[in-house]
């Protein structure tokens, strides 16, 4: 229960720094204007565990341990869109590092 209440209180904070707030139904609506030109650097690290199943025959499973962890870090510019909803989401990135290691 602490961890959901930290994360919300993040993804709050986020949203306040944003300056993003609350109608009073409780919706809140995000936007970014496309015709902005900023450029964005994003570092971001993921670390995965956990076990990999993978077929090995008929009704039999190989199970195997696996871990990754992968860096990036990349400048990110938004491009005009081509249409609506998802088609209008588009990027260029450049990315400085893309690194992963999987055991």
């Amino acid at each position: 229960m602490l961890g959901a209440v930290l994360q919300t209180s993040a993804a709050l904070s986020v949203l306040l720094l944003a300056g993003v707030a609350a109608t009073q139904d409780g919706v809140l609506t995000l936007a970014e204007k496309t015709e902005i030109q900023r450029v964005c650097r994003v570092r971001a690290r993921v670390d995965v565990s956990g076990c990999f199943k993978a077929p090995a025959g008929e009704e039999r499973v190989t199970v195997m341990d696996m871990t990754s962890h992968a860096t990036f870090d990349f400048k990110e510019r938004r491009v005009s869109g081509t249409g609506r909803n998802a088609r209008s989401l588009r990027s260029l990135r450049h990315y400085a590092t893309a690194r992963s290691d999987t055991k």
